[in-house]
């Protein structure tokens, strides 16, 4: 069993792609013990991008879920502050207004989105009971625009158990066209960036089904092969 890998951020005191070809360019990141094994994981310093706020901007990454029919993002996330906007990974054109990713928008829900044109397509749940600061929560969103309904086109998952979306307008069949780059911990110029760490970031070209998913809360990906293994290492629990 595998699945198409894109790309793949394990954070060993580096942003490089270690799946794909689109490694990140670091600002203002450091690194710290992640949720497997001690490796290390990303610190993001929840300041303003462009002013000293962290982020992640990821190369040649317009070719990552644009204009695309299937698109998985996984993450683990360990959040230090919920009063504030967390954008785990996202794409903002505001050319076209092709918005796309995983956030918190520190309204107490965590939203999904793979907007097509700026018609605000997307689901939330509210964060309550699913996670806190200072903890890692794995967080997955799951697109398929050839799903039936807005329920079967997105789907999210919280430490590995789907939780029940919102949805905001029509969940398209495709994601909006872009040229603009993924920026994992951060939004654009100005905004606030991610306040907390990122670990074991992985984006994917297919949709994951229930138990692929489960298999990723377990252990990791074995990126050896261009379809990436399911393997279980020695897990020691979350730290």
């Amino acid at each position: 069993t595998g699945a198409g890998c894109q790309a793949l951020y394990q954070f060993n005191n580096t942003a490089t792609d270690t799946c794909g070809s689109y490694d990140g360019t670091a600002t203002s990141i450091t690194y710290t013990n992640g949720v497997f094994n001690n490796n290390p994981a990303a610190v993001f310093n929840g300041g303003t991008i462009g002013s000293g706020g962290s982020y992640i901007e990821l190369a040649n990454s317009a070719n990552i879920g644009n204009a695309a029919s299937a698109l998985t993002i996984s993450a683990w996330a360990k959040f230090d502050n919920l009063n504030t906007q967390n954008f785990i990974i996202y794409r903002d054109d505001s050319s076209v207004q092709n918005q796309q990713g995983i956030y918190d928008y520190g309204n107490g829900n965590i939203y999904f989105q793979p907007e097509n044109l700026n018609n605000g397509n997307f689901g939330y749940v509210s964060n309550s009971g699913l996670y806190t600061t200072g903890e890692w929560v794995h967080i997955v969103m799951v697109f398929d625009g050839n799903g039936t309904g807005n329920s079967g086109r997105l789907k999210a998952y919280i430490n590995g158990n789907q939780v029940t979306l919102t949805y905001n307008n029509t969940i398209p069949s495709t994601t909006g066209a872009t040229t603009t780059p993924l920026r994992i911990g951060g939004r654009q110029n100005g905004q606030v960036s991610f306040s907390g760490n990122i670990d074991q970031l992985r984006i994917f070209n297919t949709a994951l089904t229930q138990s692929q998913v489960t298999e990723l809360v377990r252990g990791y990906y074995d990126t050896t092969a261009s379809n990436v293994t399911y393997v279980k290492p020695g897990y020691t629990g979350r730290n």
